[in-house]
């Protein structure tokens, strides 16, 4: 449906700009992002998520049916409504006498994030009230495949909970350094990805879930290039050690879903477009 197209085209955009803040300018969110981000590690991991989140609409957007778009939209749904609770939480950290361009980056991320998680439950809601049919699924996944989305989807789900209720507990026993605000940030991500992981098993089929599979790929790329560019700031050793499940856990999920959506729909039926 079209409003379903613009969000997620409009998301891509917004996500992908908001990448480079994050991810390119990683070492000068003082000048240019919404809050300060001390620690160039922690803004670039949050950036990698942000470039994942656009690659997940940019392809989510170009698919056809609404079944292959699903599971990023309601995964994205999870991460805005998290992160506004998050802004809102700590509206006192935000740039808002800072610089020109900090104090604009603030006012647009908080206007953006009470609007944008409104638009996409409606669009939601809309897109699931037009009640057509799926396409029959041509690609189901494996026992295996779909065990392992659901442990890491649930995994990831109940760290981003923690990361959202007790930040300064996991801030203890991470590899990189975390304030609160950032903390909640990235847990917001990681209950995003969790329910998104979720989604994806209950799908049940590998070309619906080709965007998603896409994207894991991506973010584990962009983790990997935070870990060797910011190398000197990674604590490592006990728990931290698990940052490294972050960049392998999402690499070996998507190239398998990938590998397993090599064989294509042989039917062709009516089905709602996205």
């Amino acid at each position: 449906l079209p409003l379903t197209r613009f969000v997620l085209i409009a998301g891509a955009a917004l996500t992908l700009l908001a990448g480079i803040q994050l991810f390119v300018l990683s070492d000068h969110t003082a000048e240019y992002f919404s809050w300060t981000i001390k620690a160039g590690s922690t803004a670039a991991v949050l950036g990698s998520f942000y470039w994942t989140s656009a690659a997940l609409a940019f392809l989510s957007w170009r698919r056809c049916f609404w079944a292959d778009a699903r599971a990023g939209v309601i995964g994205v749904m999870f991460l805005l409504w998290a992160m506004l609770i998050t802004i809102l939480t700590h509206l006192g950290d935000f740039a808002f006498s800072g610089s020109a361009v900090a104090r604009a980056s603030a006012w647009i991320w908080l206007i953006l994030y009470v609007v944008y998680p409104i638009l996409v439950t409606v669009a939601l809601v809309i897109q699931l009230r037009a009640k057509n049919p799926d396409p029959p699924r041509t690609a189901p996944l494996s026992t295996v495949y779909r065990y392992a989305l659901g442990i890491a989807g649930g995994a990831s789900a109940v760290i981003g909970v923690l990361m959202l209720i007790v930040p300064g507990v996991v801030a203890d026993v991470s590899a990189i350094p975390l304030k609160p605000l950032s903390a909640r940030s990235i847990g917001s991500w990681l209950l995003a990805v969790g329910v998104l992981y979720i989604v994806m098993m209950l799908e049940n089929d590998a070309v619906r879930i080709r965007p998603p599979t896409v994207a894991s790929v991506v973010g584990a790329a962009l983790l990997a290039i935070v870990m060797v560019r910011y190398w000197p700031q990674f604590t490592w050793g006990g728990l931290r050690w698990s940052f490294l499940l972050f960049v392998a856990v999402p690499a070996c999920l998507g190239i398998a879903g990938i590998l397993a959506g090599r064989q294509r729909r042989h039917v062709e039926v009516a089905a709602p477009e996205v």
